[in-house]
């Protein structure tokens, strides 16, 4: 479940469900409404900095090759090649560059001797902004991707910064989300719907 609203999200989100209704039909599976908690920067604070991991802060200043890019596509071909096939239609990520057009999501990019080695969208409206995609090449701290994208909406006025669901499921989930609490990312417990 994402705050941030406008059509374009709204259009994503409908996508994402009616593609999760076909899932749990082809599974047998059911939704319902559970708590789930989620990862928040309050970007009205002063000195965002200081609630970082200390093992995030040397990596978070390591800007050089960071570019705010007017494109997903570059993300689209960077995630095809770190997961080794297709995970996503190719209406999401149209969809998603819609909101890079009409001002509703952005794009970082970071490169290292002119390669492309992380990226990701992010959602946002006025008032926030959310982690929605990313992907980096194996070894690769994705850090500065993210400092950017909430350093940019700070100075965009905007008040929140969702990093998504703390997830506890697989190790893999584990490490994502000890990965999003390094932000210094307060947990706020909302209700949303999951498939059981």
């Amino acid at each position: 479940m994402v705050v941030c609203t406008s059509q374009s999200t709204e259009k994503l989100t409908a996508l994402y469900s009616e593609l999760d209704n076909k899932y749990c039909k082809a599974y047998g599976k059911e939704r319902e409404l559970k708590s789930g908690e989620f990862y928040v920067i309050d970007l009205t604070k002063d000195n965002l900095k200081k609630n970082l991991r200390k093992s995030y802060k040397s990596l978070v200043n390591k800007q050089d090759g960071i570019i705010f890019s007017p494109t997903v596509r570059n993300l689209q071909k960077l995630h095809l090649k770190v997961a080794g096939r297709k995970t996503r239609s190719d209406e999401t990520w149209d969809i998603q560059q819609e909101m890079v057009d009409a001002g509703e999501g952005f794009v970082v990019e970071l490169y290292k001797d002119g390669t492309l080695i992380s990226a990701a969208f992010f959602m946002k409206n006025q008032w926030c902004c959310y982690y929605a995609v990313a992907a980096s090449l194996k070894g690769v701290n994705s850090h500065p991707v993210i400092w950017s994208a909430i350093e940019y909406c700070k100075e965009e006025g905007l008040k929140r910064f969702e990093l998504g669901e703390k997830l506890e499921g697989t190790e893999k989930e584990k490490n994502i989300s000890k990965f999003k609490a390094g932000f210094g990312a307060n947990l706020e417990k909302r209700l949303v719907e999951k498939k059981s």
